[in-house]
């Protein structure tokens, strides 16, 4: 039987799910929906398990309908983002730009990779079936750069918005108490994405003030058994963290 899922988390799960369909800053609701679905296709027809047993990931043959809404390396990316994350290189990410993909619809690839992800893997462990996205928006992207974008090496492969030249919605995440680090940096190339995904941390993890306290927590699990779950899961997923 599928569990309850509480307000706060079911209203942040659903503005992610309609976010997924909606026009981004550099590519049109038509475009990041299909890329949902192909990331969703990647992972459950074992085309991670095949992938990862390459020496190249590039020897994995894989046709799907979704490819003709999008272009070549947008399709290579999404595969490679959603199923063969762990070997993707800066000179991978920089390969597909120099093949034509502008690093704004890279940096929102990965938004929408991650969001797919995070809500199926939700879903799957309550019991429920994926979601149905909705249907997308076509309006065009306004493809303009946030104000305040740098690209630091450094820091990310992406360009990207620093905490000091931050405004609007970015100014007011990065100023909400939670220690996001280059996490949430790295796709603030796409700012409302970078804000929707976020969303979810505090309905599934902890809210920003209850970030690093361990005796205290927003939910109603005690945040040292939010940490063992967490770090369980990280561990079984053979996260990088």
């Amino acid at each position: 039987m599928a569990a309850e899922i509480r307000g706060t988390l079911g209203e942040a799960l659903q503005g992610v799910l309609r976010n997924i369909s909606q026009t981004g800053l550099w590519l049109d609701g038509t475009q990041r929906r299909a890329i949902a679905l192909l990331a969703r296709e990647a992972r459950e027809s074992g085309l991670g398990v095949a992938a990862k047993a390459e020496l190249s990931p590039a020897m994995v043959d894989w046709r799907n309908p979704q490819h003709e809404l999008l272009s070549p390396p947008l399709v290579e990316a999404t595969r490679r983002i959603a199923v063969d994350a762990s070997r993707l290189t800066e000179k991978a990410v920089l390969g597909f730009l120099d093949e034509g993909m502008h690093a704004g619809e890279y940096c929102e690839t990965i938004a929408v990779v991650a969001s797919i992800t995070v809500l199926d893997t939700f879903h799957r462990g309550m019991g429920y079936a994926p979601a149905d996205l909705v249907d997308p928006d076509t309006t065009p992207p306004q493809r303009a750069e946030p104000p305040g974008t740098v690209w630091d090496r450094n820091v990310c492969w992406l360009p990207s918005v620093p905490p000091e030249a931050a405004t609007g919605e970015l100014a007011a995440w990065y100023s909400s108490g939670y220690e996001f680090g280059n996490l949430f940096r790295t796709i603030t190339y796409s700012p409302h994405d970078a804000a929707t995904y976020f969303s979810l941390q505090g309905p599934m993890y902890a809210e920003g003030a209850y970030l690093f306290d361990f005796v205290n927590s927003s939910l109603a699990l005690h945040k040292i058994h939010v940490e063992v779950i967490a770090t369980r899961v990280s561990s079984f997923n053979d996260c990088f963290y």
